[in-house]
């Protein structure tokens, strides 16, 4: 099974302050997926030939977004 790459917490605590061990906030994943617009949806929903939800969309749109940020100028 693989894992599946988050990008790491979207909003790190800054050095000194305290969190609770629980919880790990957002992961970059997941603020990326709820930026994509609803044209990103449509774009995502037309690319695959087998019907994705808007959600599995999103998702598709975050994993590009993850990968993107991955490519070196």
């Amino acid at each position: 099974m693989s894992t599946i790459k988050d990008g790491g917490q979207a909003f790190p605590i800054p050095f000194g302050q305290v969190m609770s061990t629980d919880s790990k906030g957002m992961s970059l994943r997941d603020y990326f997926a709820g930026q994509a617009t609803a044209e990103d949806i449509q774009y995502y929903m037309h690319l695959e030939q087998r019907t994705f939800s808007p959600a599995q969309a999103r998702w598709r749109f975050a994993d590009d977004m993850l990968a993107a940020r991955e490519v070196q100028p």
